[in-house]
């Protein structure tokens, strides 16, 4: 969009501020405060000169999340809005979420979730970890591998976290358990 001074006709674009593009403005500082934007990018109007208008029902992201946002690593990507008024609005984060992290519906969700009887993959118990502000049951957490992105399973936080913590390694998690049976020290009664 240029603009034409008087007669001369010298095209004037006009300056990208953050009020022309708020959503990305507030992206922008968002990947800044959080170290994930490339230096290229650290001036808001270069990047809103490459990335340009978002497209309706589209967010901003990193395809390869082990790199910053920047020229060589940005794509929009389709959000699925979720429009059931009957819903409050952590059920609508939750849908939201399983969508846009793991590629994953709400039917599929609780399918395995049925499949796995409500309780974790791994200790075969049901979640016990509670919200600390409402005082719910938490849901049990989507497993997934961080190579492929496929989902795995189900687990309680506890084994999401062990996982982890392990760093998903067979060799750190066998490692556990010799270390475990090295120090077994059983009661005799």
């Amino acid at each position: 969009m240029a603009r034409f001074i008087s007669e001369c006709l010298i095209p004037v674009t006009p300056p990208i501020t953050n009020k022309r593009y708020p959503q990305l403005y507030r992206t922008h500082n968002r990947f800044k405060n959080k170290n994930f934007l490339a230096p290229e990018w650290s001036n808001f109007e270069t990047m809103a000169r490459v990335v340009g208008d978002r497209p309706a029902d589209h967010m901003l992201m990193r395809p390869d999340r082990k790199h910053p946002l920047g020229p060589d690593n940005w794509g929009w990507k389709r959000i699925h809005y979720i429009k059931d008024k009957s819903l409050n609005k952590s059920e609508i984060w939750f849908r939201q979420n399983l969508r846009l992290r793991y590629n994953m519906g709400y039917a599929e969700y609780r399918k395995l979730f049925k499949a796995q009887k409500g309780r974790c993959a791994i200790c075969k118990q049901p979640q016990t970890e509670i919200f600390g502000k409402t005082g719910e049951i938490k849901r049990l957490c989507v497993d997934h591998c961080h190579k492929t992105n496929r989902v795995r399973g189900l687990l309680c936080s506890h084994c999401n976290r062990a996982l982890g913590k392990m760093q998903d390694s067979k060799e750190l998690l066998q490692a556990a358990i010799d270390y475990l049976n090295k120090y077994d020290y059983t009661v005799d009664t």
